[in-house]
């Protein structure tokens, strides 16, 4: 018996230490829970978004580079006729500073006739 009492005691004491049941536990889970699901959900969008806007950027880029490419192609092709009609012979053309034709320069090669 005196073991069924001092376990008894050793029990209330726990469940002293444990403190008060919060009631609305649950219904805070629910909510924290449904918070979250509505802030997965917003971060999914975004992250759908972003990648969107990073594949519209990469062909924006590969366009950009298609059409700097032609151009510059077609100025430098009639670069040499007009530089020799302007100054009466002599020769010029354009050239890239590096591989990347955005990030990369344009330079001027011009000769002067007799020079």
């Amino acid at each position: 018996m005196a073991q069924l009492t001092e376990r008894l005691e050793v029990s209330q004491q726990q469940l002293t230490r444990l403190g008060a049941v919060n009631l609305t536990a649950i219904d805070e889970y629910t909510e924290a829970a449904k918070h979250k699901q509505d802030l997965d959900a917003q971060d999914a969008d975004l992250n759908e978004a972003l990648a969107q806007l990073e594949a519209a950027m990469a062909r924006m880029d590969c366009e950009t580079r298609a059409r700097f490419r032609e151009t510059f192609d077609a100025v430098n092709a009639r670069l040499g006729s007009i530089f020799a009609q302007l100054f009466g012979g002599g020769e010029a053309m354009l050239t890239l500073n590096e591989n990347d034709a955005l990030d990369g320069g344009v330079q001027l090669m011009a000769r002067l006739p007799g020079k």
